[in-house]
Parts: C-alpha cells; structure tokens; sequence
C-alpha cells in the first residue's frame, strides 16, 4: 500500500468516527476540529518522510506539548499495531502508521 493511500484511508477513518460522535451544525462558521487537524498533519508529514520521524520533530511541526503529539501518534496507530514507545521513531507503512522496531 503507498503512503498516501493510507493517508487518505486513516482520513477518512478519522472523518467517519468523528461524524458519528459530533452534532451536525449547519452555518457556514463551522469551526474545524483541532484534534483531527493536528492528526492529518502527523500522517501528512509522516507520509512525505523518506525516512522514519521522531516524536520530537512532529512536537516541533505541530508547537505542541510532547505528550499530546505521543498521545496523537498513539490513536493514529491503532489498537491492531504496537503501542508506541517514547523514543521510537514512527513511519507509514503497509498496515498504516506504526512505531519503526527499536534495534
């Protein structure tokens, strides 16, 4: 699977669970929703990487605290993968987003 494909299907996941959970506004001033902003850009900067990015590089990226971006990175992974450690490296690979194996 290429990485923007799995952009595009963890997007959409995102937007689907999202739709369900939130009330329906109607106004054109709807605001957008900071969690999944901040998502889309971990899997956008992840996706157009060549090599594996660092918790800290996307810290960086998103001017948020660590936690929230492991936080983030974490749901992003998913409950089928391996939970994300602190000081592993992520990357976007066949089965999505996933924590590159310490060595």
């Amino acid at each position: 699977m290429d990485k923007q494909l799995a952009i595009a299907q963890y997007a959409i996941l995102l937007l689907m669970a999202l739709i369900q959970d939130s009330p329906r506004k109607t106004t054109q001033e709807t605001p957008s929703i900071q969690s999944l902003d901040r998502g889309l850009v971990i899997l956008e900067t992840i996706g157009k990487s060549n090599s594996p990015v660092s918790l800290g590089h996307l810290t960086a990226i998103l001017g948020i605290d660590r936690s929230s971006v492991f936080r983030l990175a974490n749901t992003l992974s998913g409950a089928g993968s391996s939970p994300i450690q602190h000081g592993q490296k992520l990357h976007l690979g066949a089965d999505g987003l996933a924590p590159v194996p310490s060595v």
